[in-house]
């Protein structure tokens, strides 16, 4: 994993192209160019779940925040990167290299994390959603399909910004960490 620039900075987001593998039924990510000359101008067809994407409550909870109300707090964060639940995590994003089972997500509930992310394409261990609604239920923001490979181990702060879409259950998002 390159710095940016030369920067401390680590992006740990999937790129989006006709490469990424979309969701099981969802919709595959497409970039159309629908004018040229002077001008290029993009049409994209996708999921709010395509790519390394954030999960808002509403995702899985009725009546859950969406994604435009998460709390700017929950965004920009300090966090740890590890394979396994850390003892102590209160106030910090979890960013896993591996998806969680429903009483590891509520282990972290517990423990305080702000956030919490894996490098696969779902959260849930196996074909259950319980640490979906062990998370996303405490309000807790799910991060997935982050790009960790080759990151350290260890203490960084995150920068993870999904678009502000109005009443949106989830969306795609630049997820950068920044070496403390």
């Amino acid at each position: 994993m390159e710095p940016m620039n030369g920067s401390s900075a680590i992006d740990i987001t999937r790129p989006l192209s006709r490469e990424t593998p979309p969701w099981p039924g969802d919709a595959p990510f497409r970039r159309t160019e629908v004018a040229k000359g002077e001008w290029t101008v993009s049409r994209l067809r996708m999921s709010a779940h395509s790519g390394t994407h954030m999960d808002a409550p509403l995702h899985r909870i009725p009546g859950g925040v969406p994604i435009d109300m998460i709390p700017l707090s929950r965004m920009v964060l300090p966090a740890l990167v590890c394979d396994s639940v850390p003892e102590h995590c209160r106030g910090v994003a979890v960013l896993l290299s591996r998806s969680i089972t429903g009483s590891e997500a509520s282990a972290l509930v517990e423990k305080g994390a702000e956030l919490v992310g894996t490098s696969e394409m779902s959260i849930d261990r196996g074909d259950c959603d319980d640490a979906h609604l062990a998370l996303l239920g405490a309000g807790i923001p799910v991060v997935e399909n982050l790009l960790l490979e080759g990151v350290e181990h260890g203490r960084y702060t995150l920068v993870c910004l999904p678009l502000r879409i109005v009443g949106g259950d989830g969306s795609p998002v630049r997820a950068i960490l920044f070496r403390n």
